[in-house]
């Protein structure tokens, strides 16, 4: 589910502009192959259903190609002058979510903006949402950038199966 589309033209790539009242998220579809999301999932920790903590839950990839590649992307098609101050894998096993909230966590200062790299879709649920209302299904390619700080964001329960995801920290 993407609503409220604006979309907008760079250098011929489509770049699209999700905005509801003041939340606003760009994306971008098809960031990466297919292939490419399969074999990052098969890098990820394999944690099955429960609770786990977000260590657990995480694998640091600052330090890969993948990390420069969404620098350049965010620098030149969006025009953001950041530096990554962290990228992870993130698993989301079945039960897990995220309730609203915007990135104000001590351990994390200085950090305005975030991107999300979606890596699958074949779980039900965990769905990325924000408080006035955008809801965006994950599929396999498909990159997200938002401000962090203002942006009231979380994730749906995820119902079956496992959501993996790379999140990116800009500062």
């Amino acid at each position: 589910i993407i609503n409220f589309k604006h979309r907008l033209m760079r250098h011929h790539k489509k770049i699209y502009l999700l905005k509801k009242n003041q939340d606003k998220v760009f994306i971008k579809d098809d960031f990466i192959s297919f292939k490419y999301c399969a074999e990052w999932v098969d890098r990820a920790p394999k944690l099955g259903p429960g609770e786990f903590s977000w260590k657990e839950r995480t694998m640091d990839v600052t330090n890969f190609r993948v990390t420069d590649r969404a620098k350049k992307f965010v620098t030149e098609e969006l025009n953001l002058r950041v530096r990554c101050s962290q990228a992870q894998l993130q698993v989301w096993p079945e039960g897990s979510k995220s309730e609203l909230h915007i990135h104000d966590d001590k351990g994390r200062d200085g950090i305005i903006f975030n991107s999300m790299l979606y890596l699958n879709d074949n779980f039900l649920g965990g769905e990325f949402y924000t408080k006035e209302g955008i809801i965006i299904k994950p599929r396999p390619g498909l990159f997200t950038t938002f401000n962090g700080q203002k942006l009231w964001h979380g994730v749906q329960p995820v119902t079956k199966n496992t959501r993996y995801t790379i999140i990116f920290w800009w500062q």
